[in-house]
């Protein structure tokens, strides 16, 4: 999902925009959801179960 941000037209050339909120929130939910960030089935024991 791509958002586009429009700055105010005095605003001239590169300006950094404070976003590290979303990447935060996105890798939150993915430690959240820990089947999305741990293999638990890489035992063929665990795999079984």
């Amino acid at each position: 999902m791509l958002e586009q941000v429009w700055c105010p037209e005095e605003r001239k050339g590169f300006t950094p925009l404070s976003r590290r909120w979303v990447v935060e929130r996105t890798f939150g939910w993915f430690y959240w959801c820990r089947r999305l960030s741990q293999d638990y089935e890489c035992s063929t024991h665990s795999a079984e179960a």
